[in-house]
């Protein structure tokens, strides 16, 4: 069972099979992705976080921070583990354990500060 849910929105392809199975393996569910076009702030009953492809229009990146900020819903911006070429940037949506603590943590931490990023 998933003691998290969080929902993806970016492209069909930002969510690889081994990324599902590997955040599933850490006891974390991903919804999505959600294509931006669709994103609707009332589907995301239940969900302890959203992570948003960095990729995605600056626009669309600007309205959704501003809806999930003014609902406290955590959020971050990631990138896709295969765009990665150094292990520079603690968002990444990838495989590895240790991308995936550094994703949790941050949007936990949000929690307890109250800011959103």
């Amino acid at each position: 069972m998933s003691r998290y849910k969080m929902m993806v929105v970016g492209d069909k392809d930002l969510l690889p099979p081994g990324t599902r199975h590997a955040w599933q393996q850490a006891g974390i569910e991903l919804a999505g992705p959600m294509p931006p076009a669709d994103f609707d702030i009332r589907l995301l009953g239940g969900m302890h976080g959203v992570l948003i492809d960095a990729a995605c229009d600056a626009q669309f990146m600007f309205d959704a921070s501003e809806m999930l900020e003014a609902a406290s819903i955590p959020f971050l911006f990631v990138v896709p583990e295969q765009q990665i070429a150094a292990r520079r940037n603690p968002h990444v949506l990838g495989t590895r354990t240790e991308d995936i603590q550094a994703i949790v943590q941050e949007l936990l931490r949000q929690y307890d500060r109250g800011v959103r990023h």
